[in-house]
């Protein structure tokens, strides 16, 4: 009985996370990129440019509205990375800085809503504030600006 309970509690964790680690790591990480940053791809990707000529998004679209992976340039000059799904922004995206330092983690629901914790980081990693929320209603946020934790 011993043996069975050491063998499932080896093999279990290892065989479910199998199944977790490939979403993770399709979810975070960004499919193989061109020279701008934008996701290769067989099919036509949208990239839109400012009046400098600086590239502000790039993506796809699908029978019209955005789908997989996407850049988009904030103001700030900050690039969020992520996936959208029939036009939603959907799990993990990435705020990164024009040298590549990251800047944040926002986390969204199937509905394209803020969803579990984000942070905000300054470009030396140290955090910000961070926030948590549950299907787009926000349930608590600390850090500058909003309250020390």
């Amino acid at each position: 009985m011993r043996h069975i309970a050491l063998v499932l509690l080896l093999v279990v964790p290892t065989w479910s996370m199998a199944g977790i680690a490939p979403s993770l790591l399709e979810e975070l990480g960004p499919p193989p990129l061109d020279a701008y940053g934008c996701a290769l791809s067989e099919e036509e990707v949208h990239k839109e440019r400012n009046e400098a000529g600086d590239l502000v998004e790039c993506g796809q679209y699908l029978d019209g509205v955005k789908e997989g992976y996407w850049v988009l340039r904030a103001d700030t000059d900050s690039r969020w990375q992520g996936w959208f799904r029939k036009g939603e922004k959907q799990g993990t995206w990435l705020v990164t800085s024009p040298s590549e330092q990251l800047l944040g983690v926002a986390r969204f629901d199937n509905n394209g809503q803020r969803h579990g914790v984000s942070y905000e980081l300054e470009p030396d990693g140290s955090m910000i504030r961070h926030h948590v929320h549950a299907h787009g209603s926000t349930l608590h946020s600390c850090g500058m600006w909003v309250g020390q934790c």
